[in-house]
């Protein structure tokens, strides 16, 4: 259960941030795109 635990927490670590590096260049080439 313990290494469940950890595996999700890394898991977490590495996901999030690719996540949400993704989700800001979407929205930047959105944001871009529309020329504001």
């Amino acid at each position: 259960m313990l290494l469940y635990i950890i595996l999700l927490l890394l898991f977490q670590s590495i996901v999030n941030p690719v996540l949400s590096y993704i989700l800001i260049s979407d929205i930047k080439k959105n944001y871009i795109q529309e020329g504001i």
